[in-house]
């Protein structure tokens, strides 16, 4: 299970993660998986718990995982659920944000 992160109140998580999305710069690493595939999958994630990101030739973590219960992606956020599961097995990321780590 992940540690939840650090919250920071002077910073709106919601507004800057949807922003990013909607404009394409997300933080999610760009690798052969498409912007549209991740955004899919962190969508799926709020409706599920289970976050799937294995073999998605990611080089880093994605921090839009550290920001998931603020993502709104889908219609009815307050029915999302919150983050369980997440594999990000058969990548290529070397390391684990300090945040999520503790």
């Amino acid at each position: 299970m992940i540690a939840a992160p650090k919250h920071n109140p002077n910073i709106d998580y919601a507004a800057q993660a949807n922003n990013n999305m909607a404009a394409g710069k997300s933080n999610v690493p760009q690798g052969p998986a498409s912007q549209k595939a991740i955004e899919a999958a962190l969508k799926r994630a709020q409706q599920t718990g289970n976050l799937n990101l294995q073999g998605k030739g990611l080089k880093a973590f994605p921090s839009d995982i550290c920001n998931f219960n603020e993502l709104r992606l889908i219609d009815n956020f307050w029915e999302a659920y919150d983050l369980q599961k997440v594999d990000l097995s058969n990548n290529e990321i070397e390391s684990i944000p300090e945040e999520i780590v503790n």
